[in-house]
């Protein structure tokens, strides 16, 4: 959750994440959009990064 915390998604959604999916899969997801996408323009990244983690 502080990881997410970081992004500013906020606390409550970070929590719902966390149950729904896992901290490995957050972890994963928060990778892959920084290693594979390190040259994409992104407005919102907390809503990127939401994202890329529901949808895998």
């Amino acid at each position: 959750m502080e990881l997410l915390a970081r992004f500013e998604i906020k606390k409550k959604l970070a929590k719902e994440l966390v149950t729904k999916v896992g901290e490995q899969h957050i972890r994963e997801n928060i990778k892959y959009v920084f290693e594979k996408k390190p040259n994409i323009e992104v407005s919102n990244m907390a809503e990127y990064i939401i994202r890329a983690i529901e949808e895998n």
